[in-house]
Parts: C-alpha cells; structure tokens; sequence
C-alpha cells in the first residue's frame, strides 16, 4: 500500500479515514442499539425503528469494511465512494432536519457534520481523481462474456 504519488496517497488516507470514522458509528449500534439510537435521536425507539437501526448499523458496517479495503486501490473502488459519499450526505441531511425539528440527540450535529466532510472529500475523490470518467465509462460498456460464458469485468 506504500505509494510514492502524492495524490494516490491522499485518496488513500482518505478512504481509510471515513472508514474508521463509518466504524464510530457502525460498532457502538451493533453492540447497543437502543443506547446508540438514543445518542442520535431523541426518544425511545420503538420496536419497528429498532429492528431497522439494527439492520443500518450492519450495512453501514459492511460500508466501513469497504472503505478500508478500497484504501488499498481507491480508482478501483470509485463506485464505493459515489455510493458511500451519497448515503453520508443523504443521512447527514436527515439528521439535521432531526436537528432542526429539535428531535435530536446530542451526537447529532457531530455525525451530521462529519458525515458532510466525509461526502465531499468523497465527492473531491470523484472528480480529481479521474475514478468518476473511469466509473461512467464502465458502466456505459456493458460486460463482455469470457471463453466460459461468465462476463468478464
């Protein structure tokens, strides 16, 4: 992992960074969530909200292990930060109209403006780094299949 560019380094650092930052978020709902929920919204959680919690904390989870693996190739991974750096935005939105609402707990506005940071260091990624011309022409190729009959990638 060990890159001489300058650039390739930074994406790197960043990707391993809104990892560890995915994982604050990620490990403290796994092992409490009713806690956790309290944290960021007000109010108990109702059974329904707690059940869905539960189920975003482990995809966001699986996200933070994502980041971190991308560190190892961030260009490889851009579809990881367009969708990740999307998710950060749309929930840090959601939780400053929680914010707003006066319905939010008191990690709230940390998360929200982390999460913000996180999104557009991803979005900068995206742009300077060339992954985002490389993702659309990807996806704009549709997979050709190998001698096996399985698409290649």
């Amino acid at each position: 992992m060990t890159s001489t560019n300058p650039s390739e380094r930074r994406w790197r650092s960043l990707f391993l960074a809104t990892g560890a930052w995915t994982l604050l978020g990620a490990v403290p709902a796994l092992v409490d969530p009713a806690r956790t929920y309290r944290r960021f919204h007000a109010g108990e959680p109702s059974e329904e909200e707690l059940l869905l919690f539960r189920g975003s904390s482990g995809q966001t989870f699986l996200f933070a292990v994502g980041y971190l693996a991308a560190a190892v190739a961030p260009r490889r991974h851009a579809l990881l930060g367009a969708l990740g750096g999307t998710g950060k935005a749309v929930y840090a939105v959601r939780l400053l109209r929680e914010a707003a609402a006066r319905r939010a707990g008191r990690l709230t506005l940390v998360a929200a403006v982390g999460d913000l940071a996180f999104a557009a260091g991803l979005a900068a990624f995206l742009a300077r780094s060339g992954a985002a011309r490389t993702l659309l022409d990807e996806l704009a190729e549709p997979p050709q299949p190998g001698p096996s009959g399985w698409a290649r990638s």
